[in-house]
């Protein structure tokens, strides 16, 4: 495999500069780099060797899809040739993607209700492309992306409908049978899709054997019918795009139905623990709830909470090679992990663990006080039970935010966005939400600082008055 992180600095035809290596093939390299302009704009920039015999036809390929415009599929902006120490190569700069789907698989997988939110902008982009006489080709979880917060398809891939997809596009395990023989169709976008649908949903993919290989039979409906018609052998027998957006649309969006696939007489024990665990949260449930209804006096002092229904489901996921997010980029990429904060005597704050729920809480007594006024209602983060699943240790996120003087928050950066985007995400939305005291007469700008910690175990909440 080639050294792609050596040419780490170099610039591209003396334009785009390589800032940082992120990511690789045999076959191609993404680095991160900018467009000039006024303001420079971040992008990425996708290298592949230039073979003489396809160079031209892969050129303009890239110039078409650069005429193409979609809300959900990646924008190419320039592409050409170009030589790095006497390798003479092709590049394409697209758009910069912050995440993509094969980065959240390896730790878990999505929920019914997140793949619905995946499938239905990515079902809009196939349609737009298929209606252009084209094909993706290249449909898989790396290329499923997130661009500022808007989920996006690759499009450096697309080809016309029969076309030979190259050299520079190895076989994938997402590809459908016919591609092997040059046929690559509309269809096989649809066998693609049902097997980025599959490893969505059970984080693995099933035995290339069409609609021959049963299912995962946990899978729910529709997904279990669109991804069983979307894996048949014989391209004409597949789902179209169309046929995916009906079944989609006739399903409930808030509760899918079960599948109706029979569960086999193995997992029969299952059904035994499903039944005693039931049993020991019925019992929990009359020990603990009458103290929950009637609460201590001191902890009814503390905070009044109550429930603001949930204001963003997880994220999915920079091209197939943009596999780690530059760590140089504050916002919206992993900024620098905060180290941990050491108390400090001056700080007037409120430390509350509040449980990983499905809504953000909100604590209507004041907080915290100070010469810049008071916290009236702090908001924990909203964050899911199977992301809440993924933490391991801490993941600490600091941010400061500006209060106008009705006590609103009017603007909010990061100060250390910690590790993951979406944990940052979820706590910037929480941050927005926050409330204090009206500013005084000889209260200049105001600026809280907010401490967010996540454990498994719930998220600490934590505020102080920035310093002047």
């Amino acid at each position: 495999m080639r050294d792609w992180k050596q040419w780490e600095g170099q610039i591209v035809n003396g334009t785009f500069p390589l800032r940082q290596y992120l990511g690789g093939t045999a076959h191609s390299a993404v680095f991160l780099t900018e467009r000039r302009g006024r303001e420079p704009q971040r992008a990425v920039i996708k290298l592949i060797p230039a073979d003489p015999s396809t160079a031209g036809v892969q050129l303009s390929r890239w110039e078409a899809t650069a005429k193409l415009s979609h809300p959900h599929l990646l924008r190419l902006f320039e592409s050409g040739s170009c030589q790095l120490d006497k390798v003479v190569l092709l590049y394409v700069v697209m758009e910069y993607a912050e995440d993509n789907l094969a980065q959240i698989l390896p730790h878990r997988a999505l929920t019914p209700a997140e793949v619905r939110d995946l499938l239905e902008p990515a079902l809009d982009a196939l349609t737009y492309i298929h209606g252009k006489g084209l094909v993706h080709s290249r449909l898989k979880p790396s290329n499923v992306l997130a661009a500022q917060d808007q989920l996006k398809l690759s499009s450096d891939s697309l080809l016309r409908t029969g076309e030979a997809a190259g050299v520079s596009a190895p076989p994938s395990a997402y590809d459908a049978p016919e591609i092997a023989s040059g046929n690559i169709l509309p269809a096989s976008d649809a066998w693609s899709l049902g097997m980025t649908l599959m490893e969505a949903l059970t984080q693995r993919l099933p035995a290339c054997e069409g609609i021959a290989e049963p299912l995962p039979e946990t899978v729910p409906a529709p997904f279990m019918g669109i991804a069983h018609c979307c894996l048949r052998l014989d391209p004409q027998r597949r789902c179209t795009v169309a046929d995916i957006a009906t079944r989609l649309q006739s399903a409930p969006s808030t509760s899918p139905q079960p599948s109706t696939v029979r569960i086999p007489a193995g997992s029969a024990k299952w059904r035994y623990i499903l039944l005693i665990a039931a049993v020991v949260l019925a019992v929990a449930a009359l020990l603990i709830g009458p103290k929950l209804l009637n609460p201590r006096p001191d902890a009814q002092r503390a905070s009044s909470v109550s429930s603001t229904p949930p204001v963003s489901s997880e994220p999915v996921a920079t091209p197939e090679t943009q596999s780690a997010a530059p760590k140089t980029v504050p916002t919206p990429t992993d900024a620098a992990k905060p180290s941990a904060t050491k108390p400090r005597s001056d700080r007037q704050s409120s430390r509350a663990a509040a449980p990983v729920a499905p809504a953000a809480t909100a604590s209507a007594a004041t907080v915290a006080s100070s010469d810049q006024g008071s916290v009236r209602q702090q908001v924990s983060p909203v964050i899911s039970k199977s992301a809440q699943n993924t933490i391991s240790g801490t993941i600490r996120i600091r941010m400061k935010v500006w209060v106008d003087a009705p006590g609103n928050v009017e603007k909010a950066n990061f100060i250390s966005a910690g590790p993951s985007k979406y944990f940052a995400r979820q706590a910037m939305q929480a941050a927005q939400q926050w409330k204090f005291s009206p500013a005084q007469a000889n209260t200049g700008a105001r600026a809280w600082v907010l401490h967010f910690a996540f454990k498994r175990s719930g998220v600490e909440v934590d505020s102080e008055p920035a310093k002047p």
